[in-house]
């Protein structure tokens, strides 16, 4: 059995985005590695947060973000550090 979670949300720019997820990485002591089209956030190390993106094919300009985390491997406080962090990105369904 695999416990984990799928977020999505949308997003106007990802620079942004990119620059959030580096503030909130380093404020809670995580790593972070960024890409052309995502990131993955290590918040322990058999735990990652990983978020993709790819531009919305029906509003030019806007991303469709998604994030995953399979937490079993870690445990429930992978789940809830994950779950967290992707929510104080605005992966709930809100625009960043």
């Amino acid at each position: 059995m695999s416990i984990g979670f799928l977020m999505t949300g949308e997003c106007r720019d990802i620079s942004r985005l990119e620059e959030t997820a580096r503030a909130l990485a380093g404020e809670a002591g995580y790593g972070i590695s960024v890409w052309e089209d995502g990131m993955n956030i290590y918040l322990c190390p058999m735990g990652v947060l990983e978020v993709g993106w790819k531009a919305d094919a029906e509003r030019a300009g806007d991303w469709q973000v998604e994030a995953q985390c399979q937490s079993t491997p870690a445990g429930p406080g992978l789940h809830k550090a994950a779950l967290e962090f992707a929510e104080r990105l605005g992966l709930e369904g809100t625009t960043i």
